[in-house]
């Protein structure tokens, strides 16, 4: 078990230090991670064609268009309280829901989560179903783990939204 946990580490690493994506006034590591900074994702995020803003907290709104449809998202830098250290990040959608299908939507959801590992989607108050993913970052991230994470949202949240049109408002 150790042998295939070390061989699984090993692998990671190297597929790490072959990372795609190069960010510039960056420090990475020898295996490929970058340091976590709002800088280091923003060049990520500006290579994954996905288009954001900054809001007033530091935070990217995200702008997910296909065709003439647009979908906006939030990516969420978490940090130790009291720290500028980026210990997680998060990104965050959502739709407004029926009220009165709420008991379809949670079947939806639990089928969904049954059977996917991401985006994990979830109910709020009711009336609003959330995609959500996070990237622990403590340590580092990968870009083009990021850009993979942003596209694959991206795909999901479309088919979620296709899938879920007559239950939404």
């Amino acid at each position: 078990m150790k042998n295939i946990f070390v061989l699984m580490v090993l692998a990671m690493s190297v597929w790490a230090a072959d990372a795609r994506v190069v960010l510039k006034d960056t420090p990475r590591s020898p295996f490929g991670f970058y340091r976590t900074t709002e800088s280091a994702v923003r060049q990520a995020v500006d290579r994954s064609g996905i288009d954001y803003e900054l809001d007033k907290s530091g935070n990217l709104k995200l702008y997910f268009s296909k065709g003439d449809i647009e979908y906006r998202g939030l990516l969420i830098f978490s940090r130790f309280k009291g720290s500028r250290v980026i210990k997680r990040i998060t990104i965050l959608a959502g739709f407004g829901t029926k009220p009165e299908r709420y008991n379809d939507m949670i079947t939806y959801v639990n089928n969904w989560n049954k059977t996917r590992v991401m985006p994990r989607l979830y109910m709020l108050d009711g009336d609003s179903l959330r995609l959500e993913v996070q990237i622990p970052a403590r340590y580092g991230f990968n870009p083009d783990q990021l850009i993979y994470t942003l596209k694959l949202f991206n795909a999901a949240m479309f088919y979620i939204a296709r899938q879920t049109s007559s239950m939404r408002r």
